[in-house]
């Protein structure tokens, strides 16, 4: 399908692609009936400027007419006058009991819906916080094109007026015209949301377009937060980019020079400091605030050209005060004419500012255009194209770009621009879940070839988002050469289902259509393994966790004088999370920064100790243990606590850590807000006088779990893991190994952390013991030693517990007598005699009174003393339910091969030489509901073979090296002797279709020559439909179960043969209670078939695989 529209002289090309549908019934899927219908509507014009869609079927002039004729005044059912369309969170309970809504004609007299034309001075904002949407109307005052499109000039308070409005948005692809009627809600008789300026209080065009759009997003609640882009785009539909200031194109006031003289609107943001709030700054400004941007220019001041740009606050008030304000001596060193044409001194909220103070107060631009062409100075026209899809199978587009001679470089810096805008599929907007999104753009040479993971493997993208970001729209624009061109648009995760647009503006002329299409976020893991090959995710680059970067952030607010407050993690009750205070508690909490509770706080204070700090009320033992074992190690510590930040002359209440998860070093942002009650903190607080290092780090480590009761209940081996980033190994002590000691001694000496827990008792929660010790607690190893005690060699451990109190009263505890039997020196050396939870305990007693050691290193080294180095491999994979979850064989599959370092392998470099990883990741913001399976892997000799093993492979062959059974953890680790060759490594979670992702990491003494997963993609081509007549049938391929059988027996595998039971089988696991199966499931299903193309499957032979 082509629409064709007209602007300029400029043909626009746009195209529809829908995806196949299948049935096994005879009766059409849900929705293609009505998909045939919205498809013939696009062919004549629906959802043009000309022909918009009507709102919930509304139609303005029926509806008017209807109340002309029967002399009524309309009132909207869709969009009722009650307390539904106002929303929840706007109002206070009695406050929303008062409202009356009430007709402008009862509020002022002769109400008008215009009057002589439209300004940005003609509104205020109101108690909504919808500045955005209001700057957005700013910017739209000064194009009448625009204005005309949104806000139809058939209607007003004449003789036509029946209480009935309508205005236009463009809303995903398609224009609506929105019918509302004009009660409008008020308190004591005044307008509680968008209001008349005070100047002219008849004219109602701005509250009534804030209604129309408030019934778009489902109510006024729905308009609270949002992007000056949405706004923008919905007024005028086309090319929209947004810009970063920091740092700035070069050329940007230029760019916005030009797009000012085009159809275009402009609109810009401050960085938000404190969450919900609009804070007024020193310099007159409001952070986290949206403005209009409604002009730019160029004057002449002491002789030397100046670029200004003029700014709109919608509040109406409240201006910028330094350099070209209103009232800055400045404007007196420029010529009376410069003066005259830009100098308007009124508090109105406009303003004049210079460029260099807009980059540096502003975070972004926004800028939406009919068309691109103010991107440069060329005098070349712009062709576009739409498409629409569904993020899930990550469709790929094969974009051809036309070769045409009058097109040169020298013509403009861009002759590309894309845009993917996700839909909203839910009536209210703050509902709609704004996935992170991008899109990747890469050079093909034969459109003829389906597009496989290999593809993606061998080749860079040409183009492609800086990053993956959560907003409505996400464009880019560039320089393409002609050729052919994939575009594939992403979610940031798999799985995530979402519809959008993709829209491509081209100097050239553009044919798009879309291609085969992968598993879903292949491609995404291809580009994430890219990146970090490039360094993204190291120690030295790591992720930005949330987006936010720690230096632009304090260097907002030192330049503001502002005290950081962290919008993502607010310092209010649901950080703190349930279960770990009683509500009359909750209730009391007050969140502080360090030096509102003691004079001169630090950071640290003469370095770090695990006696800097106690546990407070939270269970996170474990989490604590794993910081006094971090304390022995400065590379570590430097890893995880950054050195750059304190409370000195750079103090902006901003800190930030960094931790490894899953595969990424993230840096975590946190203001220094820390919960308290009755000036006491609740939870790690400083044992030394002002050092807040570590009730800083827990709180880092909360936001990255989702709150502090997240933190509840742990593992040692989770934190040691996050903080080191190395390779994780514990130990059983009712069967340790017998050179334990040994490794203990060894790992001391090496960068390692070390801790232990003591066995459950009884009773849930933790006991103490007779013997000092508390049960089910965690512990860190903070140090081993022999001495000589009687003549005889004693093996000792230093135990800490983070309590800072409760110690082993036992043999070799502080006041031991055993003491008095070694020497003055090793006295000296171990023994401090001090109530500080730090304890000695003999290795034999270690080993009867504690049940798991875990150790965490940068490197396998301290395993054993041979003189090899390790060589490591990295992994990311996913077990996705109903294709890599369900039996054993269809588990994701490694082909590993190692060879030997020397010559010749001998088994004088250690019995054990191999070390497997098995990490599953958190897809949960909070950690409490990232369920842990029971997960292993198997090790197999591989066999020459060219795909995926099959089930009867692995019903053939034992495994030559396995884990535990299935341990319920987060990580687990194994190691064991493997001689050089080839193996399959196939992780697997206990249960069928349990899906997760995870990390797989393999440590070697012998060189790791070549690893990869077998990918298993579709071969087979989905044939078109029969020609029968039926277009409907043709165009979405739908199949009864007599015709999907043929296509999977005939077209789809070679040689596979789906007999009757076969397919009775397949319906009854694949299809819904209806017989109706999915595209979602029929993708699945084409994944199972294709996996046993490689087994040998007849009509009479198994069908348990499949099933």
């Amino acid at each position: 399908m082509v629409l064709l529209q007209h602007w300029k002289g400029v043909q626009w090309h746009s195209g529809l692609v829908l995806g196949p549908a299948f049935r096994l019934t005879k009766m059409p899927p849900p929705g293609v009936i009505l998909d045939i219908i919205e498809h013939r509507r696009r062919v004549e014009g629906a959802g043009s400027l000309k022909n918009p869609v009507k709102f919930h079927r509304q139609d303005f002039h029926t509806l008017r007419q209807y109340c002309l004729d029967n002399r009524l005044r309309f009132t909207d059912g869709s969009f009722p006058p009650d307390s539904s369309s106002i929303g929840p969170g706007v109002l206070k309970d009695h406050d929303l009991a008062r409202v009356v809504w009430k007709r402008p004609w009862k509020i002022v007299q002769n109400p008008c819906l215009i009057v002589q034309g439209v300004s940005r001075f003609d509104f205020m904002q109101g108690k909504v916080g919808d500045c955005w949407f209001l700057a957005s109307i700013g910017a739209m005052t000064f194009q009448k094109r625009i204005l005309e499109q949104v806000l139809p000039t058939d209607q007003g308070f004449g003789n036509d007026y029946a209480g009935i409005f309508h205005f236009r948005f463009w809303r995903f692809g398609k224009w609506v015209d929105v019918v509302i009627d004009d009660k409008l809600p008020t308190l004591d008789g005044k307008l509680i949301f968008v209001h008349p300026n005070r100047d002219n209080e008849v004219e109602y065009w701005a509250p009534l377009l804030e209604k129309a759009y408030a019934k778009v997003c489902g109510s006024y609640a729905d308009v609270i937060a949002g992007s000056v882009s949405e706004g923008l785009m919905d007024f005028v539909g086309e090319a929209y980019v947004g810009f970063i200031l920091k740092p700035a194109l070069s050329y940007l006031w230029d760019l916005m020079d030009r797009a000012k003289k085009y159809v275009s609107l402009m609109g810009c943001a401050t960085l938000a400091v404190t969450p919900g709030e609009d804070t007024e700054l020193p310099n007159g400004l409001v952070a986290g605030h949206a403005y209009a941007v409604t002009g730019v220019a160029q004057v002449i001041s002491h002789g030397h050209p100046v670029k200004l740009v003029r700014v709109w606050n919608p509040w109406g008030f409240t201006e910028w005060k330094n350099d070209w304000s209103d009232k800055s001596p400045l404007w007196q060193t420029v010529s009376e004419e410069n003066r005259r044409k830009c100098l308007k001194d009124a508090d109105n909220g406009e303003f004049w500012m210079s460029m260099q103070d807009f980059l540096e107060n502003f975070c972004e631009l926004h800028i939406c255009s009919l068309s691109p062409d103010y991107l440069d100075d060329s005098e070349c026209c712009w062709t576009s194209s739409t498409q629409e899809e569904t993020f899930w199978t990550n469709p790929q587009y094969l974009v051809t770009v036309e070769n045409e001679t009058q097109h040169t470089e020298d013509q403009g810096t861009a002759n590309m621009l894309v845009s993917v805008i996700q839909k909203s599929d839910k009536k209210h907007r703050h509902l709609a879940t704004m996935y992170q999104i991008g899109f990747y753009v890469f050079e093909f040479q034969n459109s003829k070839q389906r597009f496989p993971a290999s593809f993606f493997n061998t080749h860079k993208p040409v183009e492609q988002t800086k990053t993956l970001i959560s907003a409505r729209g996400v464009p880019k624009f560039f320089w393409l050469r002609p050729g052919q061109y994939i575009i594939v648009p992403s979610t940031k995760n798999p799985n995530e289902a979402s519809g959008f647009l993709l829209k491509i503006f081209s100097k050239f002329k553009v044919f798009v259509e879309l291609t085969k299409m992968p598993p879903p976020g292949v491609i995404l893991n291809i580009i994430e393994h890219r990146r970090r090959a490039e360094g993204e995710g190291s120690i030295e680059n790591p992720v930005k966790f949330h987006g936010q970067d720690f230096h632009t952030l304090r260097q907002y607010c030192l330049r503001n004088r502002l005290r950081f407050t962290d919008g993502t993690f607010p310092p209010d009750s649901s950080s703190i999370g349930p279960g770990i205070m009683e509500d009359h508690d909750l209730a009391r909490v007050v969140w502080r920064r360090p030096w509102e509770v003691v004079k001169n706080p630090h950071l640290i204070v003469d370095g770090v100790s695990r006696f800097d700090f106690g546990q407070g009320r939270l269970g996170d033992c474990w989490f604590l243990a794993s910081i006094g074992a971090m304390t022995f190690q400065k590379r570590i510590l430097e890893q995880v606590l950054p050195t750059d930040q304190g409370f000195g002359n750079d103090y902006a209440g901003i800190f930030h850590f960094r931790f490894w998860r899953f595969g990424k070093w993230v840096d975590v942002v946190v203001d220094d807000k820390l919960p308290t009650i009755n000036n006491t903190f609740i939870f790690v607080h400083p044992k030394t006088a002002g050092e807040f290092w570590a009730a800083l780090l827990e709180k880092a480590y909360a936001k990255v779990c989702g709150s502090y009761s997240d933190m509840a209940i742990g593992y040692l081996s989770e934190a040691m893991l996050d903080f080191t980033g190395g390779v994780y190994v514990g130990f059983n002590l009712r069967r340790p190994p017998p050179d334990l000691w040994d490794i203990m001694h060894r790992a001391v000496k090496h960068i390692s952390l070390l801790g232990c827990l003591t066995p459950q008792g009884q009773k849930s929660g933790n006991a103490v013991l007779p013997n000092g010790l508390v049960t089910g607690h965690a512990y860190a190893v903070t140090g081993v030693t022999q001495v000589i005690s009687y003549g005889q060699p004693v093996r000792l451990v230093r135990v800490w517990n983070p309590w800072g109190q409760a110690e082993w009263t036992g043999d070799w505890s502080d006041r031991s007598s055993l003491w008095q039997s070694v020497s003055l020196e090793d006295r000296a050396r171990c023994l401090q005699i001090a109530d500080n939870g730090e304890f000695w305990i003999s290795l034999d007693s270690f080993l009867k009174n504690f049940c798991i050691l875990e150790i965490c290193c940068l490197s396998p080294n301290f395993l054993d003393d041979s003189k090899c180095r390790w060589a490591s491999s990295f992994h990311d994979g996913r077990w996705v339910a109903g294709v890599t979850a369900e039996t054993f064989w269809t588990n994701p599959q490694y082909l590993v091969t190692v060879t030997a370092t020397g010559p010749q392998y001998t088994e004088h470099h250690g019995l054990r030489n191999t070390l497997v990883t098995l990490i599953q990741k958190s897809d949960k913001t909070h950690r409490h509901l990232s369920p842990n399976y029971g997960i292993d892997f198997y090790i197999y000799v591989f066999q020459n073979h060219r795909q995926k093993f099959p089930s009867s492979f692995f019903y053939g062959h034992n495994p030559v090296a396995k884990a535990e059974s299935f341990p319920v953890a987060r990580e687990m680790t194994a190691y064991f002797q493997l001689k050089p060759g080839k193996y399959i490594i196939v992780p697997s979670t206990k249960h069928p279709n349990e899906a997760s992702s995870f990390v797989l990491k393999i440590f070697s003494k012998l060189y790791i020559l070549a690893e990869f997963q077998f990918c298993h993609h579709l071969g087979a081509q989905i044939p078109a439909a029969p020609e029968d007549g039926n277009s409907a049938k043709k165009k979405y391929m739908e199949v009864n179960a007599e015709q999907l059988q043929m296509l999977l027996n005939e077209k789809v595998i070679k040689g596979f043969t789906v007999s009757d039971g076969l397919l009775n089988l397949i319906a009854l696991r694949y299809s819904s209670s209806s017989g109706e199966l999915s595209l979602e499931s029929f993708i699945f299903l084409l994944l199972r078939l294709d996996c046993m193309d490689t087994e040998e499957v007849v009509s009479t032979g198994s069908t348990r695989s499949v099933v």
